[in-house]
């Protein structure tokens, strides 16, 4: 069985670097060359490692190693000096052949020439892509068929191959059933009647969960661009398949995208950083694909309020200028780009990997959206517009449909309330003494 190595690509203005990592291989059967100018080829047993570069070099081998790290450094000319080579770090692109991507429904714009409408815009607002993408809808809607459910409804009858148990994680519980439009009404009935005013107006009143959620908001995030060692391992090893776009679908995944970093960003301030035992469940909980499997957003507006309505009803704190900060966390790490956000996902999947369950959402949705991050049909340039967007946007209280400010008004109930509260925290504790 081959191995494939961990490597790393760097360039300067005329050369590009290649580094592979090969511990404990017999040196003198170390192979490599290089293929019709862009396709990098290195077998060293049991390493084996076939790279697609993203611009050409000239086949003029130069290397070293270093026994220490047991690690070759190859040194290539560029074939153009001064040439940018795109997506270094994307290193599951690096892998395999950027295929053409083909669409499911035959009358439908390919997403090559939604690039060339890209390049022909310098400034490309998510404004314009929506207008873009809506003009496409005229002529032929998103196909909401029953039964398929994941990124870019791509998967079904997934569940029907496993035990009943697995879906008691869910909060859509025949996902191989409902329709995407069904989907959508329920999650709203259920968040509805899963409100629950007195733990709002709690953590609203309450003083020391006032303190707590405010050092929560004042919580600055650290955010590393650079990939760690376990990133790498965790690109090179990503399950590569070929994805189906549909060019008019392609909204919903930039905004499913949101909803998964809304739910990341909210773990991330609650932990302060430091991912908990209750971190998966934030994750799966907040996100409406991850916990419904509504996958289908159209409208960014939309997006945002489901986001930020499930952090007013689900989790721990429930605070709405904590669901605020959030936004701005989203907005910051989608401006940041492809690497930043792929981190993310990363981190993510690493999460869920480790649960009973919750790796199966690796295989319906994480998984495949760092290979589409990575791929030519995520475009850089429209993450972050969507990130200048949301930095824009302003909501209301009254906007959650869930009559907060009403709930608000009345001061005295709302001290009684917390009265009661304590009074019965208090009287669990003389128990437990007992």
């Amino acid at each position: 069985m081959m191995l494939t190595p961990r490597f790393e690509l760097s360039q300067t203005n005329d050369c590009l670097q290649i580094m592979i990592c090969c511990p404990y291989a017999h040196l003198t059967d170390v192979e490599c060359d290089i293929i019709s100018d862009n396709e990098f080829y290195f077998y060293l047993k049991p390493y084996y490692l076939h790279l697609y570069l993203p611009g050409k070099v000239k086949d003029e081998q130069n290397y070293t190693y270093d026994v220490e790290n047991s690690t070759f450094t190859f040194l290539y000319k560029k074939m153009v000096m001064g040439e940018y080579f795109n997506d270094l770090d994307m290193l599951t692109n690096l892998l395999y052949k950027d295929k053409k991507i083909t669409n499911k429904i035959a009358k439908v714009e390919t997403v090559e020439s939604v690039q060339e409408d890209e390049e022909e815009d310098d400034e490309p607002m998510w404004s314009l892509l929506e207008e873009k993408l809506d003009s496409v809808e005229e002529s032929s809607s998103i196909q909401l068929v029953p039964n398929h459910y994941g990124f870019n409804l791509s998967y079904s009858e997934i569940f029907s191959k496993f035990d009943p148990e697995y879906l008691l994680i869910f909060d859509n519980k025949i996902p191989e059933i409902l329709s995407q439009n069904d989907i959508r009404l329920k999650r709203y009935e259920m968040e509805q009647k899963d409100f629950n005013p007195d733990h709002y107006l709690f953590d609203l009143f309450d003083e020391e969960n006032q303190a707590t959620i405010q050092d929560l908001i004042d919580y600055k995030p650290q955010y590393d661009k650079h990939f760690t060692e376990q990133d790498k391992d965790d690109l090179k090893n990503l399950p590569h398949k070929k994805l189906l776009i549909e060019t008019n679908n392609n909204i919903s995944l930039y905004l499913g995208l949101v909803d998964l970093l809304f739910s990341y960003s909210y773990n991330k301030r609650i932990t302060m950083g430091e991912n908990c035992i209750e971190s998966p469940w934030n994750l799966q909980k907040l996100s409406s694909q991850l916990s419904w499997f509504d996958s289908i957003f159209n409208d960014l507006n939309d997006c945002l309020l489901s986001c930020l309505r499930r952090s007013l009803i689900y989790p721990l704190y429930r605070s709405f200028d904590l669901s605020l900060k959030c936004l701005c966390d989203v907005s910051y790490i989608l401006k940041m780009g492809k690497k930043l956000i792929l981190k993310c996902l990363l981190e993510i999947r690493r999460l869920f990997l480790d649960e009973e369950r919750r790796y199966l959402l690796n295989d319906l949705f994480i998984d495949d959206y760092c290979l589409w991050l990575q791929s030519s049909q995520c475009h850089q340039k429209w993450l972050i517009s969507l990130g200048e967007t949301i930095e824009n946007i302003q909501y209301k209280k009254k906007q959650m449909n869930l009559n907060l400010d009403k709930l608000e008004e009345n001061q005295d109930e709302t001290d009684e309330l917390c009265w009661k509260i304590k009074l019965v925290d208090i009287s669990d504790e003389d128990d437990e003494e007992e």
